[in-house]
């Protein structure tokens, strides 16, 4: 994708390259291109556009929608289980939710200092409750 793409000299590092679909996981080939695992396209600069990968702040435009990134695991669980447990160890991660085949729930959450803060984790719950 870096022969098709110029990768933006001193942006910043929280950028991905999102299809116009929206889709942002990509297959690579053996020939060099990426392929969008969404619409099957491939990496082009007419094709897609850098998405600053931040949540929200002043620093994200609100009109774009949030990239879709779908990692596949050939269907096992135990594939999911794992990346799911690294997903989690992350420092920036602010709220967790397991959910137990015998219908326990747990959830952590980071310290909610604000009402922004709290209304943040509600807003990413619900985000989450579409997904299902």
């Amino acid at each position: 994708m870096a022969d098709v793409v110029d990768f933006p000299g001193g942006a910043s590092e929280r950028q991905i390259w999102v299809c116009l679909c929206g889709c942002s996981t990509w297959e690579l080939n053996r020939d060099g291109t990426a392929q969008c695992a969404g619409c099957d396209g491939i990496a082009e600069a007419e094709t897609g556009g850098w998405y600053e990968d931040i949540a929200e702040g002043p620093e994200r435009n609100p009109d774009l929608p949030a990239p879709v990134a779908d990692v596949q695991g050939n269907g096992s669980e135990e594939f999911a289980r794992r990346r799911m447990a690294r997903m989690a160890e992350g420092a920036d991660v602010r709220l967790l939710v397991v959910a137990r085949e015998s219908g326990a729930v747990s959830l952590w959450r980071a310290d909610t200092a604000t009402v922004d803060q709290l209304q943040w984790m509600h807003r990413r719950l619900d985000e989450a409750r579409e997904m299902l």
